[in-house]
């Protein structure tokens, strides 16, 4: 990879380099496509519609072989006349002219209603079996008609029977529930009504006494205040005079040794209540800050 200035390579068989791979092979898919029912349905009746506008469409009675033999088919077929390629659709599988037509290169034997519209378009004579015409609808599809099941008559009047005695009994509870609720709703107003003259005879008997006439009340006399005993005060206690204590008491048990030196600035305040010089003197041997100088000097030359 080195000295040739070139890009570093990682294969020769890389898609860019001649000889190499291929960027996008072809790859194996299926090109199949989903037809929905009803449009190949469509596409069926179509194809045979044409082929009956062209009259190239055949309707034999039936097709009558005890064994498969190729040879009564293709003389069956060469009678009818047929040109080119033939479909032949029977009434159901009929495993002899299957049979019949498996060596015949230009002749496909399927069911009526198996085939595709392929099928239909690649043959060109169609021959039907009668009875695969009668056994479909006229207004449906073979395939709709093969996947009809079959209906039972004794099944279909059960359940007439069954759905005609729901409703009887549906009808029969609607009306118990409309006569009961008439019933509930004439007690409802009977004792309503009664309720209504209970309460109006107590009135009318109260209108017709007539009302005691009010008894006059006499003048009260207004109550008089209660007198209240004069309260003598109490003799204020003596206050005791208390002697004012002497500095030197104070300071008797001042240590400068162990005393908390205090901050500059109340430093001026404390040396304030110290009035022995050799106490401050004291301190001021323990302080070593410059600023508290000026203040020990101060006070020492006040005390001298």
């Amino acid at each position: 990879q080195k000295g040739t200035g070139r890009a570093r390579q990682g294969t020769i068989r890389a898609v860019q380099w001649a000889g190499g791979g291929v960027a996008f092979p072809p790859t194996p898919h299926s090109w199949n496509q989903k037809v929905p029912r009803k449009l190949r349905a469509l596409a069926r009746r179509s194809a045979l519609n044409d082929r009956a506008e062209a009259g190239r469409v055949v309707v034999i009675e039936a097709f009558d072989s005890d064994a498969p033999k190729t040879r009564w088919l293709k003389g069956l077929l060469s009678s009818m006349e047929t040109e080119g390629k033939v479909l032949v659709l029977t009434d159901g599988v009929k495993k002899n002219v299957h049979l019949s037509g498996r060596n015949l290169p230009d002749v496909q034997v399927l069911p009526f209603g198996s085939e595709s519209p392929y099928d239909v378009i690649w043959s060109g004579t169609v021959v039907i079996e009668k009875q695969a015409l009668d056994s479909v609808p006229d207004d449906r599809s073979s395939e709709r008609a093969n996947r009809r099941r079959p209906v039972d008559p004794e099944a279909l009047a059960s359940a007439a029977a069954e759905q005609a005695e729901r409703k009887a009994a549906r009808k029969r509870i609607s009306t118990s529930r409309r006569v009961r609720g008439d019933e509930i709703d004439t007690s409802a107003s009977l004792v309503g009504a009664s309720a209504t003259k209970a309460e109006a005879a107590p009135a009318k008997a109260q209108a017709k006494t007539p009302d005691p006439e009010p008894a006059q009340a006499s003048p009260e006399k207004d109550p008089e205040p209660p007198q209240h005993e004069a309260v003598s005060p109490a003799p204020e206690a003596p206050v005791a005079e208390t002697a004012p204590v002497p500095a030197e008491e104070e300071t008797s048990g001042f240590d400068p040794e162990t005393v908390d030196l205090p901050k500059v600035a109340d430093l001026a305040d404390f040396l304030a209540g110290i009035d022995n010089v050799a106490h401050v003197e004291a301190l001021q041997a323990r302080d070593s800050r410059k600023t508290a100088a000026p203040i020990y000097a101060a006070r020492i030359e006040e005390l001298s």
